[in-house]
Formats: structure tokens, C-alpha cells, sequence
């Protein structure tokens, strides 16, 4: 069976990249090339491209043994939609969710993030609702369970810096507001020392004059949730096993983390330049000097597509009108997935918008496993106003559309290969890149990026003396990482304690 027409017009507009196409193969390359020299040149600041942000969480020695200790933490979650609070308690080294604590409503557990309407808000409009939510948890934890830490995500740009330990873990200076928050004025403030402060003075009343004790000794810790997700694959056991351990998010959003050096001063202290940002070691003038591993997260969704961009990269419906977006928005993300079907069907199809109104009767709301259902024909579209003909067409273009987010996740592991050598280690002992974000479920999606990936490294692989990435991929179906994250990441900084 020939191409259709539809089909040979996305090749013949370059839409449709084929790695086994040597001009094809070229494009990409100099695009991964280039996202890996933008990663060398990020000095870790939210406004660089890609923000390569220094976490100021240590990697922990392989020899450290997993905690078997008991300890309570609750966990806030804040993100630009939606902000949530968790209690985990660890008994023996075993994490547990705790049911939610009598007297409190799931409207305490779960609820929408204030000031999301990029209006001009104060930072306590935004920040004490939300720690009135906290101490209404802290009042209703019975005294003997009362959490020892306070974990927050912050899901906004911050520079994190290492906290004295009866404090917390780490720490956070809030850069700016993003998402439907970024009319608030909340720049330069410390976030753990504002919550501090505020759970201070929401609990100077006489009913909360039990908690004044418990609330001093709390630590309270800030963190981005993908330093922390990748702490569940860094029990002891996994430590041992493999050579080097790096995490891919792919959801609706793209971050990576790998634990890269840092340069450090005569008193172990991670150097800064003269701009106040941490200094990787990978900059020629720090060479010489002692380091030391510490997690930075890759904001890679950041990442702009210049050299493999086609007609059908676009945010807006018709025309781009020159503006640069980021990889999440063009076919990454779960975001990009239906926004580049949308625009292929409006395109390569007669009347488009119209059969993209038909598209969205009979499926809904188009999102990524949608469209992805379509390619595989796990969801049929059949109505009198879908032909045969149209249904084969729209599942071309939605295969279309999921080769284009595989080859953009192999881009951008691709990149990450050449900025941190993952995966192209020789040795016994192979590297591991744990996956997170529903992106990854989609059958056969992780066997597809693996095998673009080998193909973009091919060059690189030869000079290791290498057939294929020397790497494992670790995935957990019921992980839930923004929740179970945070509950590890305390359990590594217990570990490290004792």
C-alpha cells in the first residue's frame, strides 16, 4: 500500500523527519548539538536557556545504607492550578500516606492555587492562604505524630541554597512568578523563612498555644519537585548498581536531573561566581579546582526548536507571527501533542477546523493519550461525518504527531548525553535514567525514544567504543512522584544525618 497524499505532502514539507535520511539526521544533530552546548553555557539562572538550576542537594555516597528510621513530614505541593497537602509518616523505613486527619475536609488536601489570574497580587495574597491550610493540618495531626519537616514544592523559578541542619534540607530564594501567578510581587523573598514566619503568626493565639514548640523545631525545606522525585531510585541498592542516575519528567511540563560537579572552596563550601551563581565544573576555569556531585534540574522544556521547526510548530491556530516557543509547546509535552495534531489537521485536511470540530465531538477535549489513541486505533473515530478515508487520514497524522514528541524526547536525552556523558560510560556498571510523567506509559513510546536516541549518538557511541547507550531504564507505574518524592528525599536526608 502506497503513501496517501496527505502523508507524502507532511514529508514532502518537511514535517516528517527520518533519521535513516542523512540530511534529515544532520538537521537533528545540529539541533542536539546545539541544546547541549546551551546547557554547558546556563550559569543555573531561571532566565537562561535552558535553566540549568543547581539544587544544592548533594548526590549521596554509594555506600550509604537505606534509613530504617520513624519520622513524620507533611507535604505542600504548590503549583500555578492546583496546590495540595500530604501527610507521610515512615515507620522502620516503610513510607505511609496517612488518612486524612480528623476534622479537616479533602478541600484542605486539595484546592486551587490563589491569585491565578495574572493580576497584580502582594505576596501574602498568595502565600497566606496557603499557610493557613498548613496549620489547620499542624492543629489537627495529633501532637505525638507531629511532623519533624515541612517539605515544599515550590513549582515556580528559585535558587536553592544547602540550610543548617535543624533547619531544614535546603532553602529558596523565590525569582519571580510564572504561570497564572506571575503578577506576584514575590521576588527575592526567602519561602521557607515566609512560611516560617507566617505559621508563626497565624499560631500566636491562645488555641494554638500547644503548637508554638512543635512549629520552632519544625524544619522546613524548599525544593523543585524533580530534584526530589528522583530520590526514589537512590536506595542504597541502586547506588551500588549503576554508574550514573538521571530522572526524565515527561508529562504536561519536561525536566530531567543528573547529578553533576560543582566546584568547591578550601572549606567545602560550593564556589560562586561573580553574578552569585554556583559554579559547575565544567567551566575552563575551574578545571583544577576540588568538586563535588550535586543535583541540578534541567528545566528542558525551555529548549527551543530552531533547526527541525516546521510549519505545524506554531501556538497560534493559523501563523506564528515570529514567536519563539518553547519544546514543551511544540509537540514535548503533553501539552505540544494536541497542539501540533490540531494544527496538521488544519493543514493537510479540507475545511480543517471543521473536521477538527468533528475530531472533538466524538473524542472530547483532545490531550495527549487521545491522540495517541487515535495512532494506534484504540480510539476509533466512526460517525456519518468521519469517512473511512478521513479516519485513516487523522490516524496518519496523529502516528505524525507521536513520532514527532518521540523524536523530540530523543533530542532532548540526546542533548543531555553529550552535556553529562549518560549513557555513554564504558564499564561493567551501566547508567540508569528513571522515568516519571504519563507521557512515558504510552506503548512502546520508551522503546521508540531509546532506539532515535541510539540513532542521533550513533557518532558518539562509536568513539566510546559502544554499540548501544550503555543505560537502563527504571520505571514505576504506581509512583507517584509529586507525593511519594518529598517522603525519600527526607528518608536520603535522614540517611545522610546518621
Amino acid at each position: 500500500m502506497g503513501l496517501s497524499s496527505v502523508l507524502k505532502q507532511v514529508i514532502k514539507d518537511g514535517v516528517l523527519l527520518n533519521l535513516e535520511v542523512p540530511e534529515h539526521c544532520s538537521r537533528v544533530r545540529a539541533e542536539v548539538q546545539r541544546f547541549a552546548q546551551e546547557m554547558r553555557t546556563s550559569r543555573g539562572s531561571p532566565i537562561d536557556i535552558p535553566p540549568m538550576i543547581y539544587s544544592a542537594v548533594p548526590l549521596a555516597p554509594s555506600t550509604q545504607r537505606s534509613c530504617a528510621s520513624n519520622f513524620s513530614v507533611l507535604i505542600l505541593s504548590i503549583g500555578g492550578t492546583n496546590t495540595n497537602l500530604r501527610w507521610i509518616t515512615s515507620h522502620a523505613g516503610e513510607l505511609h500516606l496517612e488518612a486524612l486527619p480528623l476534622g479537616l475536609t479533602p478541600a484542605d488536601a486539595h484546592f486551587n492555587s490563589p491569585c491565578n489570574d495574572n493580576l497584580s497580587h502582594g505576596a501574602l495574597e498568595f502565600v497566606e492562604p496557603i499557610a493557613q491550610k498548613v496549620l489547620r493540618w499542624l492543629t489537627q495531626i495529633p501532637l505525638a505524630q507531629f511532623p519533624q519537616h515541612l517539605v515544599i514544592s515550590w513549582g515556580f523559578p528559585q535558587l536553592n541554597y544547602a540550610l543548617p541542619k535543624a533547619s531544614g534540607i535546603t532553602g529558596a530564594i523565590a525569582c519571580g512568578m510564572s504561570k497564572g501567578q506571575s503578577g506576584v510581587a514575590i521576588t527575592d523573598a526567602h519561602i521557607e523563612e515566609l512560611f516560617r514566619q507566617l505559621l508563626a503568626d497565624l499560631a500566636s493565639g491562645n488555641a494554638c498555644m500547644a503548637l508554638r514548640k512543635p512549629l520552632q523545631q519544625l524544619r522546613i525545606s524548599v525544593q523543585n519537585d524533580t530534584i526530589m522525585a528522583v530520590h526514589r531510585y537512590l536506595e542504597a541498592e541502586n547506588r551500588q548498581k549503576f554508574h550514573k542516575i538521571g530522572l526524565m519528567i515527561l508529562g504536561t511540563g519536561v525536566n530531567v536531573t543528573t547529578a553533576e560537579p560543582f566546584v568547591l572552596d578550601q572549606r567545602g563550601r560550593v564556589l560562586e561566581d561573580s553574578e552569585g551563581f554556583a559554579m559547575h565544573a565544567v567551566q575552563p576555569e575551574a578545571r583544577k579546582q576540588s568538586v563535588q556531585d550535586f543535583w541540578i534540574c534541567y528545566e528542558a522544556g525551555r529548549l527551543q526548536v530552531s533547526e527541525t521547526r516546521a510549519k505545524c510548530d506554531r501556538l497560534h491556530p493559523v501563523r506564528d507571527k515570529g514567536i519563539v516557543a518553547d519544546i514543551e509547546e511544540l509537540g514535548l509535552g503533553g501539552i505540544g501533542f494536541p497542539r501540533i495534531f490540531a494544527n496538521l489537521i488544519r493543514d493537510y485536511m479540507p475545511a480543517g477546523e471543521r473536521v477538527l470540530e468533528f475530531v472533538r465531538e466524538e473524542v472530547g477535549e483532545l490531550n495527549a493519550h487521545r491522540v495517541c489513541d487515535i495512532a494506534k486505533a484504540k480510539l476509533m473515530l466512526q460517525s456519518d461525518r468521519i469517512t473511512p478515508v478521513l479516519a485513516a487520514e487523522l490516524q496518519e497524522l496523529a502516528q505524525v504527531t507521536l513520532y514527532r514528541g518521540i523524536l523530540r524526547a530523543a533530542e532532548v536525552l540526546s542533548a543531555v548525553s553529550l552535556y553529562s556523558g549518560l549513557g555513554l560510560h564504558q564499564g561493567e556498571q551501566a547508567d540508569a535514567l528513571a522515568l516519571e510523567g504519563s507521557l512515558w506509559t504510552i506503548p512502546d513510546f520508551q522503546t521508540e525514544v531509546v532506539r532515535l536516541w541510539n540513532k542521533l549518538l550513533q557518532n558518539e557511541l562509536g568513539e566510546a567504543g559502544l554499540e548501544k547507550l550503555n543505560l537502563v531504564l527504571l520505571h514505576e507505574d504506581d509512583y507517584n512522584a509529586s507525593l511519594m518524592g518529598p517522603a525519600y528525599f527526607i528518608r536520603q536526608f535522614d540517611a545522610a544525618r546518621r
